[in-house]
């Protein structure tokens, strides 16, 4: 993370002075990369996730981004339903592939 260019910012939301959530985004002119979404699991559907995700996204307005995107795993049904609830749309789906 550290060889980063692009301006980019962290936010954490906090819990009973613990880390509840993180994300990470990054700005790549018009475009908002939304990274490492990250809620603790005594934290999770309390809003923490959403607080984070607005903080990134109104980060990413105040420099001008225009669009905003992020991965999720189709199964996390929270977080899909979190990022729909957003605005968020399924632009491409992605497979995982292993070799056994």
């Amino acid at each position: 993370m550290r060889r980063i260019a692009a301006p980019h910012i962290f936010a954490v939301n906090s819990s009973e002075g613990a880390p509840a959530c993180a994300g990470m985004a990054v700005l790549s002119g018009p475009l908002l990369g939304i990274y490492l979404m990250r809620t603790a699991p005594h934290a999770r559907r309390r809003g923490f996730a959403r607080n984070v995700l607005l903080a990134l996204m109104h980060w990413g307005a105040t420099h001008e981004a225009v669009t905003a995107y992020l991965q999720v795993e189709h199964a996390n049904e929270a977080a899909v339903s979190l990022y729909a609830s957003e605005g968020f749309t399924i632009a491409s789906r992605y497979r995982y592939w292993s070799k056994r």
